[in-house]
């Protein structure tokens, strides 16, 4: 409900959206970190961004918000604020990889969410339902949207893999490493996104009707298969070519979700299947 206090967990790392007294990049406001344990600064009140709604009312998933702190900072309330740098005070490239601590080329700018004070610029965010509650836990077994992934060729032996530095076409690279704990390549690293931002993070459902994107995790390009049906890759998110649907490799599977580590097919919405047949194999 609006007025409640909240903490925001990052799911990924177990770390806490925590505003800190420390100087930010943007000037006159303080520096947010993600910090393990969390502290009396990762305490927000909950607030509607408009008078539409009071404190007591039920907040429900894509409602404007305004994310205040619980505990005041040389005596005023600070908010959630996502800065909007420019001009002079841009951050520089090397400044964002430097902060970071990662020298990746593709990261080629980023933005800065700090705490800001003073009702008249406050950043309003829109919380969406990423999973049900009652499922955390349950499911752990199961292949998610959101999960990053490799996808590996069972006949072939190797890992999908994009290189966009090298201006190469997605291709199957033959790898033994197939262990849990083997290390994997950035490059045959992909993440899968649910076509709908509501309920983004809930289990992958084997369907010829839920489309999925698969983007890779380092170049933030989307796979994509052509009306020739090659695969491609584009920075182009409404591509239609980017959808992709599931279908079980068991036909005795009990269920349309699909467990990790499963045999599954992979389906474009162009109508292709893709297969290694598609692909050049590289040694």
């Amino acid at each position: 409900r609006y007025g409640d206090n909240i903490q925001l967990l990052h799911e990924s790392t177990g770390t806490y959206v925590t505003v800190t007294k420390a100087q930010a990049a943007e000037k006159g406001s303080k520096r947010v970190e993600q910090i393990r344990d969390g502290n009396e600064l990762s305490v927000f009140v909950v607030a509607p961004a408009f008078k539409t709604y009071t404190f007591g009312e039920p907040m429900s998933s894509g409602d404007l918000t305004v994310f205040w702190t619980k505990k005041k900072i040389d005596g005023r309330e600070y908010c959630l604020h996502m800065s909007a740098l420019s001009g002079a005070q841009e951050m520089p490239v090397a400044t964002v990889r430097r902060k970071l601590m990662v020298t990746s080329g593709y990261i080629t700018g980023g933005e800065e969410l700090n705490a800001t004070v003073g009702s008249g610029r406050p950043t309003c965010w829109r919380p969406l339902l990423f999973s049900q509650f009652e499922n955390k836990g349950k499911n752990e077994g199961l292949f998610k949207a959101e999960d990053i992934v490799c996808f590996y060729h069972k006949e072939s032996d190797a890992y999908l893999d994009f290189d966009h530095r090298a201006g190469s076409a997605p291709h199957f690279r033959q790898s033994l490493r197939t262990a849990d704990k083997a290390r994997k390549k950035s490059s045959w690293m992909f993440k899968v996104e649910n076509t709908s931002l509501h309920n983004a993070g809930s289990s992958v459902v084997c369907s010829e009707s839920r489309y999925y994107r698969i983007k890779h995790l380092v170049s933030s390009h989307y796979l994509k298969q052509s009306k020739d049906k090659k695969l491609e890759m584009t920075l182009d998110y409404n591509d239609k070519a980017t959808l992709f649907t599931f279908k079980q490799f068991s036909k005795i599977a009990n269920s349309d979700e699909v467990p990790k580590g499963s045999l599954v097919y992979l389906r474009s919405a162009e109508g292709g299947w893709i297969g290694q047949a598609d692909l050049k194999v590289v040694e």
